[in-house]
């Protein structure tokens, strides 16, 4: 179910945040990525002390696909995040697309989801009763780490 590395997770307000900050997020919900033949789960949440989002402006009938982004980050915070079914699609696909591609810089293949086959409507996304039950195995699988000595 998981490579057993840390969980990451994908904080979705698009506001700047120190590496290695500590904050307390909502777990919205995860997309499987299947990285070098194993499960690495991301876990798209988002932090809880952003301020209350302005409001968008009206979107043109001339509107490109980033300034249709734009518009939909200007409201993405925990006021409006509850679900992944509250993250606009372009978002959602937006990080599936990065996850997919950001190796191949490196000459590796492009990675693959793993296929949401309790909710086939969903595609590679889980949402985020099946994000609890995810969280809840890794830390299981991370209690069992713990009490395994340490191989050296």
């Amino acid at each position: 179910m998981s490579d057993g590395d840390p969980i990451d997770l994908v904080e979705l307000s698009f506001e700047p945040f120190p590496i290695g900050a500590v904050c307390n997020v909502r777990v919205l919900g995860a997309i499987g990525l299947v990285d070098q033949g194993e499960c690495d789960w991301k876990v798209l949440c988002i932090r809880l002390d952003e301020p209350q989002a302005s409001q968008p402006a009206p979107v043109a009938s001339d509107a490109t696909a980033d300034s249709l982004l734009e518009q939909h980050t200007a409201k993405l915070n925990h006021h409006t995040l509850h679900t992944v079914d509250d993250v606009p699609p372009e978002i959602i696909q937006r990080v599936i697309e990065w996850y997919r591609d950001y190796k191949t810089i490196e000459g590796k293949p492009s990675n693959s989801y793993v296929p949401n086959t309790e909710e086939p409507a969903r595609g590679f996304v889980f949402s985020k009763d099946q994000t609890a039950r995810i969280l809840a195995h890794a830390h299981q699988d991370w209690c069992g780490r713990q009490r395994e000595p340490i191989q050296q």
